[in-house]
C-alpha cells in the first residue's frame, strides 16, 4: 500500500488529490481490463473522496490509506 500510495502521489506531498485519485482508479481499472469510457472514473472519484474525506479538504493522507 505504501508504495503504490507513493506512486500515485505525483506531487509527492503525501495526500492525495481528486485527480490524483482519479489516476488510482484509471490503473485499477486497467489492471482489471476494463473499459475506461464505460465507467464515469471523475464521479467515482468525487463520491470516493466525499466519502472518505472527513476533514473536508479535498485530500486523502497517506496515513488514512495505510490504516486499511
Amino acid at each position: 500500500m505504501n508504495f503504490a500510495f507513493d506512486v500515485y502521489d505525483s506531487d509527492n506531498n503525501g495526500y492525495l488529490d481528486s485527480n490524483e485519485l482519479k489516476n488510482v482508479l484509471y490503473g485499477m481499472l486497467d489492471m482489471l481490463g476494463a473499459d475506461r469510457k464505460a465507467h464515469d472514473s471523475k464521479a467515482l472519484a468525487a463520491q470516493i473522496m466525499k466519502d472518505i474525506d472527513s476533514s473536508h479538504d479535498g485530500k486523502i493522507s497517506k496515513g488514512f490509506i495505510l490504516l486499511f
